[in-house]
């Protein structure tokens, strides 16, 4: 990992950490409330680990507005959730795995290895809660999925959140 890739890192946990902690408050779900919650330390103790390795940088502006659109276009939090969950978390765990295939420092390794773990657990844990909320409307799924998948390919992370070189 490079000093850009381990500031691009921070940039993604800095801006899931930070607006899901925001608009955590804000949703009508208590569900999803907690998990948002949840979900920010969990990113904001990555970013935090980053930032002790010297490698802060700013928070990504293009991940904090699709979060934040996700959260305006749903006031209950759900669509939120499954953002992060069904789109956002398996993009960044295909950037964390080629990262993890190339040559690492013993300390980028470890924070590699690390947000590998958290996904995988993240992703598992908010799916499971998500089976237990009520569903977000279809019309939200069929209309702002497609969108916000779109705004991804349009910044070049259709297939992964690595640094757009």
């Amino acid at each position: 990992m490079t000093w850009d890739d381990g500031r691009h890192l921070f940039g993604l946990y800095d801006a899931l950490y930070a607006t899901l902690g925001s608009r955590a408050g804000t949703f009508s779900n208590d569900a999803a409330v907690i998990r948002s919650y949840e979900l920010s330390r969990l990113f904001g103790e990555q970013a935090l680990a980053l930032r002790a390795q010297d490698c802060a940088g700013p928070t990504d502006a293009a991940l904090t507005g699709l979060l934040a659109h996700a959260a305006d276009e749903d006031p209950t939090g759900v669509l939120t959730l499954f953002f992060v969950t069904m789109v956002v978390s398996p993009r960044l765990l295909v950037w964390l795995r080629d990262l993890s295939e190339s040559e690492l420092p013993d300390e980028a390794g470890v924070m590699v290895r690390a947000g590998q773990a958290l996904l995988v657990s993240s992703m598992y844990a908010t799916g499971e809660r998500l089976a237990e909320l009520p569903l977000v409307d279809t019309t939200l799924l069929e209309t702002r999925v497609p969108e916000l998948l779109g705004t991804l390919t349009a910044l070049g992370w259709d297939e992964h959140l690595g640094p757009r070189r």
